[in-house]
């Protein structure tokens, strides 16, 4: 889907709510000392940075400081640094004294967050529950548990800890949006309705709410009242769900929606929010003159990369290179730290011909980003159609090894062996293809790599149940049209 422009949020502090409240409510004495206070402040003031530097002092001067360890692990995981916040958060549970509940639950829950962030579900649900277990009233932490568990599909389990939430805070708004969110996915859609419903009149300026019910709606195929609640989503919080839904809705409620967006662009004609909105509903339509001319407005009035890029994109399907590459380099001026627009910069060379500007522009992007095997993979098909055959195989490996489950990353490889001659390699390849992709899909690539093989017939067969499985998808025909053409068809 098309990206909204980046709102400027302090992550941090949104994340520091709860435990901030938590830690000035205990009544345990926490440390004094000078660098875990300043720690602590540095916290607050949400400069993470400094407040690692203070507590890995306090950690060197007082290495039995469990509160200094929870706090270095909450930073580690804002980091993304899972691996070392799982080290501090497991020291920091043995540290932190026992009846200081409030402290040894935040211990649990940042843990939780590291395990969850591997993968390691059960691990973070028992941490969830030790949590639970400290202070049995926290609302937020039967919350992040309900998540959890609506991420793993347990939806019996995640309604039980969102009916207790209400329990504990009748009046608080995500536990009835968890069972509403339940309801959706369930198909429920006239039950979450009416959990929403309750929502909006609880709390009107929260525009989950309305999005939300937007998309039960849409479930029921009830599109004006669908529209209705997207158009006030956006009105009331710049939704990012209302946003997404907006690009969905079918062509008969698109006018309807269209002009909504019109009149919200005219009521507030400084900002560039609405005819953000209003590019992305006609780039989604495939409109692309039209939401340039939209883009160009937002653009005009709040300069953003994301616009830059949205316009690049649109000049790119028009077949305007020119166009294209001159706002892509818009976008990269505004935000020189986004290698995503590097990589889209090399797809708009490469596909206006200069297949060696291309590869030097992923040069740097490899560079920026040495261990994502994407990066080694879309610069081995580069290399691999400027007939750059030994270049292309390295690429190939190295993507490989970065991510030994990327077919695609095999196939390439495998047609490069081909073409040397190595047919050995090259089935041996074709034959990891078959193993990794065995469900047809509009992924798929499988298709390619039983041609390789020499079994056409399950060529065809494979590249069928792709069809069948989503015949909506031009881009499986277009699929089908590679496989015949390798096959000389």
């Amino acid at each position: 889907r098309i990206m909204k422009p980046k709102l400027k949020t302090c992550l941090l502090t949104i994340l520091l709510l709860g435990v901030m409240q938590a830690a000035r409510a205990q009544t345990i004495s926490c440390p004094d000392t000078n660098n875990y206070t300043m720690g602590v402040e540095a916290l607050r003031n949400n400069n993470p940075e400094e407040a690692l530097e203070y507590l890995n002092k306090e950690l060197e001067d007082n290495p039995d400081n469990g509160y200094a360890l929870a706090w270095i692990a909450f930073v580690r995981n804002y980091h993304g640094e899972y691996g070392r916040a799982l080290t501090a958060a497991d020291l920091a549970v043995k540290k932190i004294p026992e009846n200081d509940k409030e402290y040894r639950a935040f211990a649990y829950v940042v843990r939780a967050e590291a395990h969850a962030a591997f993968g390691e579900n059960e691990k973070a649900l028992d941490d969830l529950t030790s949590a639970a277990g400290e202070t049995p009233d926290d609302v937020e932490i039967y919350g992040k548990r309900a998540d959890l568990y609506c991420y793993m599909g347990k939806y019996d389990l995640a309604e039980k800890d969102y009916r207790k939430v209400i329990s504990i805070d009748p009046d608080n708004v995500l536990g009835y949006m968890g069972i509403g969110l339940i309801a959706n996915a369930e198909k429920r859609y006239e039950d979450a309705i009416e959990l929403f419903d309750y929502v909006t009149g609880l709390a009107p300026e929260y525009s989950s709410g309305y999005s939300f019910r937007a998309e039960s709606y849409i479930g029921l195929r009830r599109y004006e009242e669908a529209v209705e609640d997207i158009a006030r989503a956006l009105a009331v919080g710049y939704d990012d769900k209302a946003f997404s839904l907006m690009q969905e809705v079918p062509d008969s409620a698109m006018a309807p929606l269209v002009e909504k967006l019109r009149m919200q662009s005219a009521e507030n004609p400084g900002n560039g929010y609405w005819p953000y909105c209003l590019g992305a509903v006609y780039e989604a339509q495939g409109a692309y003159r039209t939401a340039i001319a939209c883009y160009m407005d937002s653009q005009k009035k709040s300069p953003s990369s994301v616009t830059a890029y949205r316009i690049s994109n649109c000049y790119s399907e028009t077949g305007d290179f020119a166009s294209a590459l001159k706002h892509i380099d818009f976008a990269i001026a505004l935000d020189s730290t986004d290698y995503g627009y590097i990589m889209a910069k090399a797809d708009l060379l490469y596909e206006s011909g200069d297949a060696e500007a291309a590869i030097s522009e992923l040069d740097r992007y490899v560079a920026h980003y040495p261990e994502f095997y994407g990066g080694y993979y879309r610069r081995g098909f580069y290399k691999d159609n400027s007939r750059d055959v030994d270049g292309a195989i390295e690429d190939y490996t190295m993507s490989i090894i970065l991510e030994p489950a990327f077919a695609y990353a095999y196939l390439g490889r495998g047609d490069m062996y081909s073409l040397k001659g190595d047919s050995v390699a090259a089935a041996e390849d074709y034959r990891k293809v078959v193993e990794l992709d065995t469900v047809p899909g509009c992924n798929s690539c499988a298709q390619y790599a039983w041609l390789g093989l020499g079994q056409k017939d399950k060529a065809v067969d494979f590249m069928n149940k792709v069809i069948e499985n989503d015949p909506d998808d031009a881009g499986n025909y277009y699929d089908a049209a590679c496989l015949y053409s390798r096959m000389g068809e």
